[in-house]
């Protein structure tokens, strides 16, 4: 359990110390999430959907 306290301090120092990395590794999954929410409204569109007759 030390080890791991240790460790998770020494990062967040880490982080604290370089600011763009660590803006970085906050906002890309929120920029990825937005994307693919994008995409996926793109092709889900009820326009694009193909219709089906029976």
């Amino acid at each position: 359990m030390r080890n791991t306290l240790v460790f998770t301090s020494f990062y967040l120092k880490v982080l604290l110390e370089n600011r763009k990395a660590a803006e970085g590794m906050w906002l890309t999954p929120i920029f990825f999430l937005l994307g693919a929410a994008v995409i996926e409204n793109y092709f889900l569109n009820e326009e694009s959907r193909v219709p089906i007759d029976m």
